[in-house]
């Protein structure tokens, strides 16, 4: 069973967030954000944090149940282009990046799928190579240790390769200094800070028309027989063919 969800401010009670999903996918938002774990989406991130640093929870209500997900995707995408997007639509509420998040459908021809067939015939890289009971148990246990500790576990291998990359480079001061602010905002970020608040009055404004001038990724225009679609995806489920396909006929080249 499918479903679409919307995240809404408790203080306002307006959405900021839409979604479709099924199981726990509405409450993975904010589980995340509780731990202090980013999701894809920075700008949903730092809206859910503010509320958490309240002492408040974004509210989940679902709006919509489906056992087609097809059907869950479209009213998704109603829903998105009902309240509009920040940044990107005239007095968007919404964080969401894109109108429509459905994943690409790849569809390939019998003749790619030859194609690689061949390709990958005497491959014999790890033909015949079984993996001794230490490297699974170590394997094991960086993957045990990681899954606890929600961080990547750094070997001594990493360590060297990533000394002998950097050995004998100089950071100058400005480039130290660079780095040391940068970190500072984005420390700033994670705890829910606003621009206003820590670049001040003049500059905030400067970076919010900024970023409302920026295409969201993904959804970037295209051109086909002069015809004006917002991204390759709709032009590939308008024109019923792959995206690979529809790139190769933008007008855009």
């Amino acid at each position: 069973m499918y479903y679409v969800y919307l995240l809404k401010n408790p203080t306002t009670m307006l959405p900021f967030y839409v979604g479709k999903g099924k199981g726990k996918r509405a409450q993975y938002h904010i589980l995340r954000n509780q731990k202090g774990k980013n999701t894809e989406n920075p700008y949903k991130d730092h809206v859910i944090r503010q509320i958490l640093n309240e002492g408040l929870s974004p509210i989940i209500e679902y709006v919509f149940w489906s056992n087609d997900e097809k059907m869950a995707y479209d009213f998704e995408e109603e829903l998105i282009v009902k309240y509009g997007r920040k940044r990107y639509d005239p007095n968007g509420i919404l964080t969401n990046l894109c109108k429509d998040n459905r994943p690409p459908h790849n569809e390939y021809s019998e003749e790619r799928k030859q194609s690689y067939r061949e390709r990958m015939l005497g491959n014999t890289l790890n033909k015949g190579r079984i993996q001794s009971q230490e490297e699974k148990d170590k394997r094991a246990n960086s993957l045990q240790k990681a899954y606890n500790n929600g961080t990547r576990v750094v070997t001594n291998k990493m360590r060297e390769s990533s000394r002998k990359t950097h050995s004998g480079k100089v950071v100058s001061d400005k480039t130290r200094k660079k780095q040391s602010d940068s970190a500072k905002i984005n420390k700033a970020w994670r705890i829910g800070k606003t621009n206003e608040e820590i670049f001040g009055i003049e500059k905030a404004k400067e970076i919010r028309e900024k970023k409302s001038k920026l295409k969201p990724p993904n959804c970037k225009t295209i051109t086909i027989n002069g015809v004006i679609y917002q991204s390759i995806r709709e032009a590939a489920t308008k024109l019923n063919t792959t995206e690979y396909k529809a790139k190769k006929l933008s007008d855009n080249k």
